[in-house]
C-alpha cells in the first residue's frame, strides 16, 4: 500500500526505460503502485507476483477493472497476457524496488540511510541511533518494527506497518515522505527476509551495520548458512559507504574480514582490543553500566541507563554508525545517557525510583522481546548475574514458526533460569500444547518448570508468587499489544498485564 501523502505522477516510458513499449502505452501517465489488488485505484500499475499465501497473477483482471492502467506480471507458461496492458517482465520481484525508486525519485540517493542487520538488536539499534542522531543533527526518519515515522528529540511519531522491512514499494513511499519532510537522514531495519525477498535492492545506504547472528527464521532459511549468506549480502550493496560490525560475532568476524577496502570498516568489540571500538573497564548494574571506550575519535566513559552487555554492545555499534556519519565523538558520548529503554527491550516495568526507596513491594519485572534462543540466554544471563534472589523466566515460542529451537529455549531457561513458566507466545494456528511439550521436552530434569498456557495467568501467578528480592523475565513479545491464538487477534500487552498484577501484589499487601 503506498504510503506516501505526497502526490506522485510519472509516464510508464520512464518506470520501464529497458521495454520497447508501444507509444500509447510509453505515453501511459502512472499515478500510483500496488502489490495488492485489492487497493489498486485508478491510474496504478499493479505488480502482480506470486507470493506465500496468494498468487497476485490470480488478480490481474480484477486490478484491471479496479482501473490499473498496466500490469507487470512474473511470466508464468500457462498465463498468456490478453491484451497490451498485461506485460511480462522476467524476474520481476527483483525489480519491484527499481521501478519503485524511479517512480519516487529514488529517495534514498538523498538521505544518508542507515541499514541495521542481526538476529537481535535490530530494533534497539535502529530506534537508539535515530534518537541520537535527532538529538545532534534534527529530525531522524526511522523505520523498522517498531513501525516508521520520524523521530525528533524526545518525541516519537511512528505508524506501524506490521513487518521489520516493509515491502518495496512501501519502502521507496516512506522515503519519499522523509525527503518531502526535508528529513536528511533515516535508519532502517533490514530483516533477512527483506533481503532475500528482493525489498531493499535498489537502496542507497551510506551505512551497514552487524549486530550478530544466531538460531532463528530456520524455518524459512533452512540452515544457518543460508541465513548468513543473506545477512553478508547487505554488505556489497552499491555505493555503500560504511560498515560497523561487531567482531565478536563469528560470522560479523567473516563479514569484516572479506568486506571490500573501498568500505570504511568499523568494528567494535567487548572482548577484542585491537577493535575500531573496544569497551573496557565495565560495569553493569540492574540500574545500568558504564563503560570505558576507545575509538578512532577518542576515548571517553560510556554512561546509559540499559541494562546488559549486549546492550553495551548496542552502543558500541551506535557510536559507530554515528561517528562514522561525522558525529562528534565527545558529543556521541553526551547524549548516550540521555537515551533511554526501548519499548519491550529489557523495559523494567516496576518504577523503579520508588522500588529503590521501598515505596513499593515486589520483585523487579522486566519485558523482553526475546524469541530466539541467544536473545533469551543474554536476557536471563544478564539478569543471573544482577539477581540476589531467584530468577523467574515465562515465556513460550510463536506457532507455525521454527519447532527446532523450542527445545532449544527450553534447555536455555532452565540452565539460567529458577522458575520457569511455559506460556503461549502467538500460537496462532498451532496447538498450543504441542508447543509447550516441545519446549518442555528440552527442560533440564528436576528444574522448577510449569505450563500455563493463559498468558495473563502465568503473569499474574510469577508476580503474585515471586519474593521481594526475585527477577521475574517476560520474555518473547516485547512491545507487541496483541497476541494471535488461532486466526484472530486479540489485545494483550505483557507490559500492560504486569503493571496490573504488580499493583494488585501491592493492594493484597
Amino acid at each position: 500500500m503506498p504510503l506516501s501523502t505526497v502526490q506522485h505522477n510519472c509516464m510508464l516510458s520512464s518506470l520501464l526505460p529497458d521495454l520497447d513499449l508501444s507509444e500509447s502505452l510509453a505515453n501511459l501517465s502512472i499515478t500510483g503502485l500496488s502489490l495488492d489488488s485489492r487497493l489498486v485505484k485508478p491510474g496504478h500499475l499493479f505488480f502482480a507476483v506470486p507470493g506465500f499465501l496468494q498468487d497476485g497473477r490470480d488478480y490481474i483482471h480484477s486490478s484491471l477493472q479496479s482501473g490499473a492502467e498496466i500490469v507487470l506480471y512474473q511470466p508464468d507458461k500457462k498465463l498468456l497476457p490478453d491484451n497490451e496492458r498485461i506485460v511480462p517482465i522476467a524476474n520481476l520481484n527483483q525489480k519491484i524496488s527499481e521501478i519503485s525508486g524511479r517512480f519516487y525519485s529514488h529517495p534514498s540517493n538523498t538521505i544518508a540511510l542507515t541499514g541495521i542487520t542481526g538476529t537481535n538488536g535490530k530494533t534497539t539499534c535502529t530506534q537508539l541511533l535515530a534518537h541520537l542522531l535527532s538529538f545532534v543533527n534534527g529530525p531522524v526518519g526511522v523505520i523498522g518494527t517498531l513501525g516508521y515515522g520520524s523521530i525528533m528529540a524526545k518525541k516519537t511519531d511512528l505508524k506501524t506497518k506490521g513487518m521489520t522491512t516493509p515491502n518495496p514499494i512501501d519502502i521507496q513511499s516512506i522515503l519519499a515522505d522523509f525527503v518531502a519532510s526535508d528529513i536528511n537522514q533515516a535508519v532502517m531495519e533490514v530483516s533477512s527476509h527483506g533481503i532475500s525477498q528482493f525489498r531493499i535492492n535498489s537502496l542507497l545506504f551510506e551505512t551497514a551495520v552487524f549486530t550478530n547472528l544466531s538460531h532463528d527464521h530456520l524455518d524459512y532459511h533452512g540452515n544457518l548458512e543460508n541465513y548468513s549468506k543473506i545477512k553478508k549480502e547487505l554488505f556489497s550493496m552499491p555505493g555503500l559507504k560504511n560498515a560497523v560490525i561487531n567482531i565478536d560475532d563469528t560470522v560479523g568476524s567473516k563479514i569484516a574480514e572479506e568486506l571490500s577496502l573501498s568500505i570504511n570498516k568499523i568494528s567494535y568489540s567487548l572482548v577484542n582490543p585491537k577493535a575500531s571500538i573496544f569497551a573496557e573497564e565495565i560495569n553493569i548494574s540492574i540500574t545500568g553500566f558504564t563503560a570505558r571506550i576507545s575509538s578512532p575519535w577518542g576515548q571517553g566513559e560510556l554512561k546509559s541507563r540499559l541494562i546488559g552487555k549486549f546492550n553495551l554492545q548496542n552502543l558500541l555499534a551506535v557510536i559507530g554508525a554515528a561517528c562514522s556519519q561525522g558525529l562528534n565523538f565527545d558529543n556521541v558520548i553526551k547524549v548516550l545517557p540521555m537515551l533511554e529503554n526501548i519499548p519491550g527491550r529489557m523495559e523494567i516495568v516496576n518504577d523503579t525510583e520508588q522500588r529503590a526507596e521501598k515505596l513499593i513491594a515486589g520483585p523487579v519485572v522486566i519485558v523482553d522481546f526475546a524469541h530466539s534462543p541467544d536473545a533469551l540466554k543474554n536476557a536471563l544471563g544478564t539478569l543471573r548475574g544482577l539477581c540476589s534472589g531467584k530468577l523467574w523466566c515465562i515465556f513460550g515460542c510463536g506457532g507455525n514458526r521454527d519447532q527446532e529451537k523450542r527445545p532449544i529455549m527450553g534447555k536455555i531457561a532452565s540452565e539460567l533460569a529458577d522458575h520457569i513458566i511455559i506460556t503461549n507466545d502467538n500460537p496462532r494456528n498451532e496447538s498450543p500444547k504441542k508447543i509447550s511439550e516441545q519446549i518442555l521436552s528440552g527442560i533440564i530434569p528436576n528444574t522448577k518448570s510449569i505450563i500455563i498456557l493463559d498468558r495473563r495467568e502465568a503473569i499474574n501467578f510469577s508476580i503474585k508468587s515471586a519474593m521481594q528480592e526475585d527477577v521475574i523475565l517476560i520474555a518473547g513479545k516485547g512491545h507487541e499489544s496483541y497476541q494471535l491464538l488461532g486466526s484472530k487477534s486479540f489485545s494483550f500487552s505483557d507490559r500492560v498485564e504486569a503493571k496490573i498484577a504488580l499493583n494488585n501484589r501491592e493492594e493484597i499487601l
